[in-house]
C-alpha cells in the first residue's frame, strides 16, 4: 500500500501470497480494496507454500494447515469468487469495483491444467529451494495448451533471486540468511545483464521478477542499477 501510494503508473504486489495461511476473504478483501484505491495497478500472486512450524501456529490461530495446504485450488477459487462479487453473501466493496489480477506462482507443471481451465497468470520460480532449477518446457508446454483451448497466449513471468557480488564471503554469508533460497545468480553488474539477456530467451518471458538479496541498503542499489541500466538500453533501442 505504502509503495502504491507513492507512485502513480508502475504495478505493484506480492508475488506469492501463502494461501494455506491466509484466509481467502481476508486476502481478496485487501486486495481488492487496494486495487481500486490504487487506478487498477496491483497484482495478487498466489502460492502454495509453507512456513516454520511456530510461524504457521501463529498465523493460523487453531486453524489446521494440512487442510488448508490440500484445498489449495479451492480456496484460489474463493478469492476469485469474492473479488469477482460471485458470492452474494461475501460481497466486498466497492461492488462491481475493479479486482487485481492474479497470479499462481509455481515451481512445476502441475498448475498447468488449473492455469488453463481458469485463465490465470503464472509465475514460474526458479529461486524456491529444489533439485533442479524449473525447465523452460514447463512454460512451454502451459503455452501450448493456453493456446490450443483460448487461442491466445496466457500472461507468464519468472522468478529468480541475485545479489551483485562475486565477493565469496558476501555470498557464504547471504547464504546463511537465505537458507530456503536457491542463489541463481552472483557476480558482477554486466555479467548479471548478460544472464538477464539468456534467461529471457531461454524462458521466453517479457517479465522477470527478481527477489534482491542484498542484505542491506548499498548491496541492494548494485542490483537495482543494474536493472536501471537495462531499461535505460531497452528504451534507447524502442
Amino acid at each position: 500500500a505504502l509503495i502504491a501510494g507513492y507512485t502513480k503508473q508502475i504495478r505493484v504486489g506480492a508475488a506469492g501470497v501463502l494461501l494455506a495461511l491466509k484466509s481467502p476473504l481476508k486476502i481478496a478483501q485487501t486486495y481488492k480494496l487496494l486495487d481500486n484505491l490504487y487506478e487498477a495497478r496491483i497484482d495478487l500472486g498466489l502460492a502454495k507454500g509453507s512456513a516454520d512450524a511456530e510461524k504457521i501456529k501463529e498465523l493460523l490461530d487453531g486453524g489446521d494447515f494440512n487442510t488448508n495446504f490440500n484445498q489449495y485450488y479451492e480456496r484460489v477459487n474463493k478469492i476469485i469468487s469474492f473479488m469477482n462479487d460471485q458470492d452474494p453473501k461475501n460481497n466486498i466493496p466497492p461492488v462491481d469495483g475493479s479486482v487485481p489480477e492474479v497470479w499462481i506462482l509455481g515451481t512445476s507443471k502441475t498448475s498447468i491444467d488449473y492455469l488453463v481451465r481458469t485463465q490465470t497468470n503464472f509465475s514460474l520460480s526458479l529461486f524456491h529451494q529444489m533439485q533442479l532449477v524449473p525447465s523452460p518446457e514447463i512454460i512451454k508446454e502451459l503455452k501450448e495448451k493456453f493456446y490450443h483451448t483460448h487461442q491466445k497466449e496466457p500472461v507468464v513471468n519468472i522468478a529468480i533471486s541475485a545479489i551483485c557480488s562475486a565477493d565469496k564471503t558476501v555470498i557464504k554469508e547471504v547464504a546463511k540468511q537465505t537458507n530456503n533460497i536457491k542463489f541463481n545468480f552472483t557476480g558482477d553488474f554486466d555479467a548479471f545483464l548478460q544472464y538477464l539477456d539468456e534467461l529471457q530467451n531461454e524462458y521466453q518471458v517479457e517479465e522477470i521478477i527478481i527477489n534482491n538479496l542484498g542484505r542491506n541498503m548499498d548491496e541492494k542499489l548494485m542490483l537495482m542499477e543494474a536493472m536501471g541500466k537495462k531499461e535505460k538500453v531497452l528504451n534507447n533501442l524502442l
